[in-house]
């Protein structure tokens, strides 16, 4: 028998974003497959929400379609992409050799009422008269309920594309590839290793920890004379990365059935991880029925509830208050301020009241900073309330500036003065 909760219509600000929002008596908003926490649950039925996380797992698939529809009556065409679009369970769709040009990117968003997308592609049909179909090309299409939790990455790239899913406090990083391929006679591994070098880049310049690679990375790591295969060993040992798809499939596994010379197999679709990305890996399988080309569908469950919890980090410099500026009216109101935000701390007793000086209770040590923490921001919030913000802002701190700017700032600055002393030439 279920309990049915009394619920109530409010409105609820999602970073400054007003929506329409069903809450029960509890304080759970749930609106498009996502789950508000922290709500509190005030008079005026207004929410302020801090923090969005998806809820449950998402499923993510990475296929190289050897081409795409582009209108939603052209899907018949690519069987496999229409069933994918008609699973309700697909969330993400990762897709590699779209063959579509950059004016063509839009149909993304039409070819389904349920999706929409972003892409990257190399041929721009205003350039050049394009002989054939345009080449490559990459594209992710997320369901239209994910968008608010979902922002495309864009690298100026033609075969790497990129979402970001956030969750919480935290993100989840996923990147579609479409790496070259060794096939005719030449292995082309310079080209490869500068697309490797580059995703070590891009990796390094992220906000998280945690990412997917997801594609065609065209590297055989069964067979030992693929070319590419010990490149991309070699690149994931250095980089400290996780090769899912090797870890949770067996060595007999494929993605690849050759159309040149029937029968042969090859895997050279994978998942590359960080430590984290690999941790929210629920599942992962190769979606053999769905094979009707040479690449078959690679599939994998993402628990971004998972992902680990991350503090946000402060990097302000509280601004200094000149107290000789104030009379005494009005530092008896900042004094009163400060005591009523002090009297709203929660004091962790059981933390205080510990009495080992070498204590290595994580809960203690926990408690001890969050109230240090609260007792700061009791201070500075009063004094904002009572004495504003300067209009003059607050110093923004630039960590190694002066190590690696000052001097040259400072020629910079001199130029300037004399430039504009002399009528600014």
């Amino acid at each position: 028998m279920s309990t049915i909760l009394p619920l109530t219509k409010a409105t609820v600000r999602l970073h400054s974003v007003e929506v329409v929002a069903v809450i029960n008596t509890e304080g759970v908003c749930k609106t498009m497959g996502l789950i508000c926490i922290n709500i509190p649950l005030q008079i005026n039925n207004v929410c302020m929400i801090n923090i969005i996380k998806m809820e449950g797992s998402l499923k993510v698939v990475s296929y190289n379609s050897r081409g795409f529809p582009k209108t939603p009556d052209k899907l018949w065409e690519k069987p496999t992409i229409e069933l994918l679009l008609q699973n309700e369970k697909t969330d993400i769709i990762c897709l590699q050799e779209t063959f579509l040009s950059k004016q063509d990117l839009s149909c993304l968003n039409i070819v389904h009422r349920d999706f929409q997308g972003v892409g990257a592609s190399s041929t721009d049909t205003r350039d050049k008269l394009i002989t054939g179909h345009p080449y490559g090309g990459v594209a992710i299409l997320y369901r239209v309920k994910h968008a608010k939790c979902i922002t495309p990455l864009d690298f100026n790239l033609d075969w790497v594309i990129g979402i970001s899913i956030s969750s919480g406090n935290n993100k989840h990083v996923i990147l579609c590839v479409y790496l070259k391929s060794a096939g005719g006679r030449e292995d082309h591994k310079e080209i490869f290793q500068g697309q490797l070098e580059e995703l070590k880049t891009i990796i390094d310049g992220l906000d998280t920890t945690s990412v997917s690679i997801i594609g065609d990375l065209n590297a055989d790591l069964v067979k030992p004379s693929h070319p590419h295969g010990p490149l991309l060993r070699q690149f994931t040992s250095e980089n400290g990365l996780i090769i899912s798809s090797e870890q949770l499939f067996p060595k007999e596994s494929f993605t690849f059935i050759s159309e040149m010379k029937p029968g042969e197999t090859s895997w050279l679709d994978h998942c590359v991880s960080t430590q984290d990305g690999h941790n929210v890996v629920n599942n992962m399988y190769i979606e053999y029925p769905l094979s009707c080309r040479d690449h078959i569908p690679l599939v994998m469950s993402l628990s971004i509830d998972k992902l680990p919890i991350v503090e946000e980090e402060i990097n302000d410099v509280t601004p200094k208050i000149n107290w000789d500026k104030f009379d005494d009216v009005k530092l008896r109101e900042y004094s009163l301020m400060t005591e009523i935000y002090l009297s709203r701390l929660s004091i962790p007793r059981d933390a205080l009241g510990c009495r080992d000086i070498d204590c290595q209770d994580e809960n203690h040590i926990k408690s001890t900073k969050q109230l240090y923490d609260s007792i700061c921001k009791c201070f500075t919030d009063g004094s904002r309330n009572v004495f504003g913000v300067s209009k003059r802002g607050n110093f923004n701190c630039k960590p190694g500036f002066n190590d690696y700017v000052k001097e040259l700032h400072d020629v910079a600055r001199k130029r300037f003065v004399a430039w504009r002393e002399a009528n600014k030439p």
